[in-house]
């Protein structure tokens, strides 16, 4: 049996355990530490639809701000505009802490510091052409306008 292709496959072997046992590391990691992949929380809820309340807000998020097994609380608000050239849809979310801010995971940039500034996801920036600083039509089923 010619030494050379067995000690490939064996090489090939050894380099392959060990790729799956780093992914099997890196796959460990990110479910233990969710902001590896950009999620912050644990815990979502639907709480209304189309500017109207279907439940006690006004109670229920300060209530769960208290808790001491809760980090933080989010009032978030959700809607969908469509950005750039090719009308790409893209969700906007608000940013509005109950009590304690949730961290948030940027890869580049910062936070919106006025109504009039969004921050995008890479591959939406990437699909509007929007780079940091740079200015992107929105036009949502209201108004339409340029943060």
């Amino acid at each position: 049996m010619p030494a050379r292709p067995a000690l490939v496959g064996a090489i090939a072997g050894v380099l392959g355990g060990a790729r799956r046992v780093h992914l099997f590391q890196r796959v460990a990691d990110a479910a233990s530490n969710p902001a590896r992949y950009g999620q912050t929380w644990q815990l979502e809820s639907f709480f209304g639809l189309s500017d109207k309340d279907l439940g006690p807000v006004d109670a229920v998020l300060p209530a769960l701000a208290r808790d001491p097994d809760v980090a933080a609380v989010n009032d978030s608000r959700m809607d969908v505009a469509h950005a750039g050239s090719g009308s790409r849809a893209i969700s906007l979310y608000t940013r509005a802490p109950v009590d304690r801010s949730i961290e948030v995971v940027l890869t580049s940039g910062r936070l919106p510091a006025t109504a009039s500034e969004v921050a995008l996801a890479p591959t939406p920036a990437a699909d509007v052409g929007a780079r940091i600083g740079s200015r992107v039509d929105f036009v949502g089923s209201r108004a339409a306008g340029r943060p």
